[in-house]
């Protein structure tokens, strides 16, 4: 059957996923389908296309993502990659993105990405030189990663109240040190709530974080600690379990979930999260080429 798709232009806040959305179209129609590039927001179709997630702010392309959300059956949403993701900053220099309907985190978006082969991660692994490390054997600390203050993925979590909270839990079963880390995107955080932390528990630091730390950090880690935070990824790639705090993480699904093991972390397989993870993004030449759209058809 021929569907109608609406991709919706004004969702995405700079020209990079402008230019990436009309790629998209192209493989829309590569594919047979009608691809319908909009300006403004929802207007009836089969399947909707935005770029990135939603907030509630006043912003242009807030405002189309909220309105195509309430009113579509079903959306296809083009958010950061997941694998091999490069400096994290607020318009990146990544050319691959995870694609998923219905939603962009672990747990509300469909990649239709269950029980896939090896293909994929072959590719993105020699493409973006991605290197699985094996488990650590020893660290030095507990690193508990923050997030970006409002980010979607939190949906309403305060991240200053939940790394107070996160740090007292870690501290009733280790006493390791705690290495606080922040995002690589800069934003003000409450250091208020943040400060009180090392003034109510012993051998706890922080970090400043930066893509040239990353890899040298993690490779001094015991284990690592986040909520919704793409670092549960990059944590177990480099080899490091990453206990994650909530379904939303691409690391859940690994097993380390909860702090009372954080001395004994569970060494999950990772090939086959890694292949699956693999069939969840695609490069901008793939949906050019229409590959993306295909893939997602099957589950529309």
């Amino acid at each position: 059957m021929c569907m109608n798709v609406n991709i919706y232009t004004d969702s995405a806040n700079h020209p990079k996923f402008v230019k990436m959305l009309n790629d998209f179209a192209v493989g829309v129609k590569r594919v047979g389908d009608n691809a319908h590039l909009l300006p403004g927001k929802y207007q009836e179709a089969d399947v909707h296309v935005i770029f990135g997630s939603w907030k509630d702010r006043d912003k242009p392309w807030h405002n189309v993502k909220r309105d195509v959300v309430a009113k579509a059956q079903k959306y296809i949403v083009i958010e950061t990659p997941l694998v091999g993701r490069g400096e994290v900053k607020d318009v990146g220099d990544d050319v691959w993105y995870r694609v998923g309907l219905n939603g962009f985190l672990a747990d509300t978006g469909n990649f239709n990405n269950k029980r896939r082969p090896a293909d994929r991660w072959k590719i993105i692994q020699q493409e973006l030189g991605v290197e699985v490390k094996p488990y650590r054997e020893d660290g030095e600390f507990i690193l508990l990663t923050l997030q970006v203050p409002g980010d979607a993925s939190l949906r309403g979590l305060v991240i200053e109240d939940w790394a107070y909270e996160t740090a007292h839990k870690i501290r009733q079963y280790t006493d390791r040190p705690i290495l606080i880390r922040t995002p690589q995107v800069m934003k003000t955080f409450n250091l208020d709530t943040l400060y009180k932390i090392r003034d109510e528990l012993p051998n706890i630091d922080y970090q400043v974080g930066d893509k040239q730390s990353l890899i040298p950090t993690l490779e001094k880690c015991w284990a690592t600690v986040a909520y919704s935070s793409g670092m549960g990824i990059d944590s177990y790639i480099n080899g490091v379990p990453c206990f994650t705090m909530d379904k939303a993480n691409f690391g859940y699904s690994l097993g380390n979930t909860n702090l009372k093991n954080i001395e004994s972390p569970k060494l999950p397989k990772r090939e086959q999260w890694l292949n699956n993870l693999c069939y969840a993004q695609w490069s901008e030449q793939e949906m050019n080429e229409g590959l993306a759209w295909r893939h997602m058809k099957e589950i529309l």
